[in-house]
Formats: C-alpha cells, structure tokens, sequence
C-alpha cells in the first residue's frame, strides 16, 4: 500500500502524522533549493540543517523507545 497524503495510513504508519500538502510543497522547494546543505549523518540535502537534525534527533528517540517498549514486552511475556 503506498502513503497518500489525505486517504487512510498504511500499516507502518498507523499512529504517525501524514505529511500535510504544506510540508510537500516545502520538501520540494529544498529539493531546488541550491543553498542545501548535505547532512553529515545521512547524506540528505536539506536547505535547514538545524531542522533536519533535530528530525533525526527525534527519528532515532522513537526508534529507541519503540525498541525498549518491545524488549519489556518480550520479557513480559516469558
């Protein structure tokens, strides 16, 4: 199933926000912008590297309590 913008979220996205037509329209305009910047971390050209990483500070905090949720649960179940 492919994200979509107003229609339903697909299973990997169930309880994240969908992309508002406002943040394409501003992804696509860093994507021309030729002040980007490359992201040391993930090679990423973005036009607000302090924008961009304070994402990938949030991207790897979600990604680490989703890990600690599954590791407790796991042990809960044992």
């Amino acid at each position: 199933m492919r994200c979509t913008l107003d229609g339903g979220s697909p299973p990997c996205h169930r309880g994240h926000s969908r992309i508002s037509s406002e943040e394409v329209l501003a992804m696509e305009q860093t994507q021309q912008n030729p002040a980007q910047q490359e992201c040391p971390d993930c090679h990423a050209l973005t036009a607000d590297l302090a924008a961009h990483k304070q994402w990938h500070s949030r991207l790897v905090h979600d990604i680490a309590t989703a890990v600690d949720r599954d590791a407790k649960r796991r042990v809960g179940t044992q």
